[in-house]
């Protein structure tokens, strides 16, 4: 009684849930389906990187230069891409416009509020959000999205996209003419702009999670009934006997259970609060979770039906001989032997091609990696104060992170370097399709980029004038190649790198960084004989490259650009762009040091990278812990319903399968259906093995065989004497 009352009390947890992504879902939807009602929706794709300040500008100018007002819609996924979603709406126009649009209210909060945009749309640093941090608060529900609303012009400086969904509001004359001038500039079809041709899936795998997790545990409810009136029905046939009713008994065994179960509306309204964080609780929100708590009661209860059905299908006489239907139990067992396969199917996918794969990987990186293992990597932050920043809605953190860094930048046990590759296809594609004025070359190779401060090129021992570091730090980019290339693909290559820190430089707004006033930029040339390590965590692609193939951009705090102030936010072994020694760490990553810069909230903290990736190999193997039990247990499922189908099969043919054994039957063809049941479900698995090239299941579902077929063998032989001798008695 107490593990189906445990049962009722998941499911009304796990629903709860399932209710809370129903609530985001139709919350989410809803701002869409407002927004295309009250609006004209059109879609952008296809637009490169170097394209989007242009068209960025024209949809800011077009929209304030007419009554237009223009919401952008942004999905992203967060840091944990499994359960947080990120959906920003980037708004931007004629504020008067907003005036003809009513307010959206969902469960009678304002989410749309005319007023409330003006302020956003006119000033660059208000924002409305589910999280801290904004002015305005919006409903945020646990695992759901988190919907914000942003100045476009503010969003456009720390987003290089313009592709995506839009929703223009105004008058139908200004509309077409925008509609008109933008298909002008993309060179389509007006129709073309409102044909949504790209798209994905809007179920979030959170919900399917749940869902199934909630539907496993309506059925162990369901089974555990069964079980518990199956065992007590002896018990209920002397009742009956005795005048009471067959309601009275079920009440009395199962009295726990669905006690647990009319608790659950009064459940629902506490998980309602927790759910949505306190963001929303109101009538409307607490009654829609009070119908959530008694759907749930009412399936609970469907739940128990066939437990009922058991009951009032035998009567008092057979229930006392232990005789009832065995069929409906059958079919309930292989139900869960069938549920059982599939997660010993499931979890042997997961654990192969996820698990153990990453698990191998990081253990090629640690080797690969070997030689600066003892670097010094940002591995955990906090979120501290920094929630906007960390909801994409600011750059405060990164900028913090720039003054800290800059305060020590030029300390020789400090460096910082990442890379980024630049392939011949990517600069010709540029070159063909945008064709934008500084655009007029491309270089032929494949190159690495490797933004490096100065004290990690002298580290690894490559020779510089000095005076290029004091052009960097008077604000110029400097980059050096190696002095085998060609001088026309040198100047290309440089070209095509300047021209897109160009187009970094309007992101960048910070006193201490001067290469968005000077915009200079400086080519040379270095000489090294070595492989150059970068830093490179695919092992697809080469960890050490050919110095001919590597260019050096000599990064300091007065000449970055925003994407490498923002980079500074990376942490992990192959994410984060600062390296130190272990004396620097001591030096710089204290409280009393990180305060100054408004960081300590922030609670950095750092890893060797040899212990990083360990780190890394550590939470996969956990992982690898979990799902294996998931595995074992689902195997346990599999061959206790396997037990359970056999002894239900012995019991419900006992009689022609004693006949038939003593007549000469082999025990093969006695027990057919089962052996069919086992190879069908073998089939199955390797089938499922052999579509995904998994040689773990192949080793799993082997072994879950053997284990079945030695399991039937077993059950059979024990049953096979023993079962006629007792055939042969009662027959006299």
């Amino acid at each position: 009684m107490y593990v189906a009352s445990f049962l009722v009390l998941l499911q009304g947890a796990l629903f709860a849930i399932v209710s809370a992504l129903n609530v985001d879902n139709a919350y989410v939807n809803g701002i869409d389906e407002y927004l295309q009602k009250k609006g004209e929706t059109f879609y952008i794709y296809n637009i490169e990187d170097e394209a989007t300040e242009m068209l960025s500008d024209f949809l800011q100018e077009n929209t304030a230069q007419h009554d237009l007002f223009l919401f952008y819609a942004a999905e992203e996924v967060g840091d944990s891409s499994f359960f947080v979603k990120q959906k920003t709406f980037a708004v931007t126009g004629k504020t008067h416009v907003l005036e003809k649009v009513d307010t959206y209210v969902y469960m009678n909060f304002s989410v749309i509020d005319p007023s409330a945009l003006k302020k956003v749309s006119e000033d660059e640093n208000v924002c409305i959000s589910g999280t801290g941090g904004c002015a305005y608060r919006l409903p945020y529900f646990q695992f759901g999205t988190n919907i914000s609303f942003v100045n476009y012009g503010k969003w456009a400086s720390w987003h290089n996209n313009v592709n995506g969904t839009y929703y223009l509001v105004g008058n139908k004359a200004d509309k077409d003419l925008f509609f008109t001038e933008l298909s002008s500039i993309l060179q389509v079809d007006k129709d073309t702009l409102f044909e949504k041709k790209q798209g994905s899936d809007v179920s979030s795998p959170q919900y399917f999670f749940f869902i199934s997790l909630w539907g496993i545990s309506i059925f162990l409810f369901a089974v555990s009934c069964v079980v518990i009136l199956v065992r007590s029905l002896s018990d209920m046939g002397k009742i009956l006997l005795l005048g009471y009713s067959r309601f009275s008994f079920i009440w009395d065994v199962l009295r726990l259970p669905l006690l647990s179960v009319f608790v659950l509306p009064f459940f629902f309204v506490v998980f309602a609060y927790i759910m949505s964080y306190g963001s929303i609780f109101n009538f409307s929100y607490i009654s829609t979770f009070v119908f959530y708590g008694v759907l749930s009661l009412v399936v609970s209860i469907v739940a128990t039906l066939p437990a009922l059905l058991v009951v009032y299908q035998t009567s008092s006489i057979n229930a006392i001989r232990h005789r009832y239907s065995h069929r409906l139990l059958i079919g309930m067992t292989l139900g869960l032997y069938a549920l059982a396969s599939v997660g010993v199917a499931g979890m042997g996918h997961i654990i192969s091609d996820g698990v153990l794969k990453e698990i191998s990987h990081k253990r090629e990186v640690m080797n690969a990696w070997s030689s600066v293992q003892d670097m010094h990597v940002i591995s955990h932050v906090q979120t501290g104060n920094d929630e906007a920043s960390f909801s994409m809605l600011s750059s405060a953190y990164a900028y913090d992170l720039y003054e800290w860094y800059s305060s020590f930048a030029r300390d020789k046990d400090v460096f910082y370097v990442y890379a980024e590759d630049y392939n011949s296809q990517w600069s010709k594609k540029l070159y063909d399709e945008v064709q934008l004025p500084e655009h007029d070359t491309y270089f032929e190779d494949d190159y690495v980029l490797m933004n490096v401060s100065p004290e990690y090129m002298s580290h690894i021992g490559i020779s510089f004038d000095d005076s290029m570091v004091k052009k960097a730090h008077e604000g110029h980019r400097v980059y050096f190649m190696h002095s085998t290339v060609a001088e026309q693909e040198k100047k290309n290559v440089c070209k095509v790198i300047t021209t897109e820190n160009m187009m970094d430089v309007d992101k960048t707004h910070h006193e201490g960084i001067l290469f968005g006033k000077e915009k200079n930029t400086y080519c040379e040339t270095y000489e090294y004989d070595r492989g150059v390590f970068t830093w490179n965590a695919d092992l697809g692609k080469n960890v050490y490259a050919d110095a001919q193939h590597v260019v050096f951009s000599l990064v300091v705090p007065e000449n970055m650009t925003y994407t490498n102030v923002t980079s500074l936010q990376g942490v992990g072994f192959d994410g984060s762009v600062l390296k130190m020694s272990e004396s620097a760490v001591s030096k710089y990553m204290n409280n009393e040091y990180t305060r100054s810069f408004h960081l300590d909230d922030n609670e950095l903290q750092t890893q060797s990278i040899y212990a990083s990736i360990s780190a890394e190999i550590d939470e996969y193997k956990t992982m690898m812990y979990f799902y294996g039990s998931i595995l074992l247990f689902s195997m346990f499922l599999a061959v206790i319903s396997l037990i359970v189908v056999f002894y239900l099969y012995r019991i419900a043919f006992d009689e022609k399968l004693n006949v038939q054994r003593f007549l000469g039957e082999g025990i093969a063809k006695l027990y057919m259906p089962l052996l069919l049941m086992c190879g069908i479900t073998a089939c199955a698995l390797y089938a499922y093995a052999y579509a995904y090239g998994n040689v773990f299941s192949y080793v799993v579902t082997s072994i879950f065989v053997t284990i079945e077929v030695f399991l039937l063998y077993v059950l059979a032989r024990k049953n096979d004497v023993s079962s006629i001798v007792t055939f042969l008695k009662t027959q006299q």
